[in-house]
């Protein structure tokens, strides 16, 4: 779904961009926007083992060995709201439904294999700013930077163990895109951002599609 109406929002980009109209510099200061896309979750080699020990050790236990993997692609989901400052410029809070990944793992507890399944969950808040750079008539380039307020839960599930951990803290955003005027308060915003430091991640990156409301 999300590709056909990616082709969808580029087939629209080529035609306006062939319809003689001039585009507005941006009246309204407030806007609102809703989007769905999806997520991708930089874990090197989708290798969990480390986090995995960690958790079992803090919850009083005293694994031998362990080994887990958990897959890297999230549905994702955020709303967001910004002030422009100037035409080009904008403030922009965010609050970003980064979907979930699931997994299995093993570990051994004083010779009794324990055998599982694994999930984390991701959300986060965001501050940034937003620069737009008009093109060729409804169509503009974004780029943004800013910082996040990130939640991970991580659940370990199995007939012996049952932990259920949430740790926060706070990580570098950043990201580019692209937004389509559909009509003088309406437009399509198609971005990729990278949420960057969470836990022991590199980040979890996300692409986008949007609905803007200016006002």
């Amino acid at each position: 779904m999300f590709k056909a109406t990616l082709k969808l929002l580029l087939l629209a980009v080529w035609a306006l961009s062939t319809t003689p109209l001039v585009a507005a510099q941006p009246s309204s200061r407030w806007y609102f926007g809703a989007g769905f896309g999806q997520g991708e979750v930089e874990v090197i080699g989708h290798d969990r083992s480390e986090l995995i020990y960690q958790r079992l050790a803090q919850a009083g236990l005293q694994p031998t060995t362990t080994i887990g993997s958990e897959d890297d692609n999230t549905n994702s989901r955020k709303l967001y709201g910004g002030y422009r400052i100037k035409p080009w410029l904008a403030a922009e809070l965010s609050y970003h439904d980064l979907g979930h990944t699931t997994g299995l793992f093993a570990t051994d507890l004083n010779s009794v294999r324990a055998t599982g399944n694994l999930r984390s969950e991701y959300k986060a808040i965001s501050v940034s700013g937003v620069g737009e750079w008009h093109l060729i008539n409804h169509l503009s380039l974004l780029a943004k930077v800013g910082i996040h307020h990130w939640q991970h839960q991580f659940d370990l599930d199995s007939a012996l163990i049952d932990i259920s951990d949430t740790r926060n803290g706070n990580g570098l955003l950043y990201g580019a895109g692209m937004q389509l005027s559909l009509w003088s308060n309406l437009s399509l915003r198609l971005e990729w951002e990278r949420l960057a430091d969470i836990e022991d991640e590199e980040g979890v990156d996300t692409k986008t599609l949007s609905l803007q409301w200016d006002f």
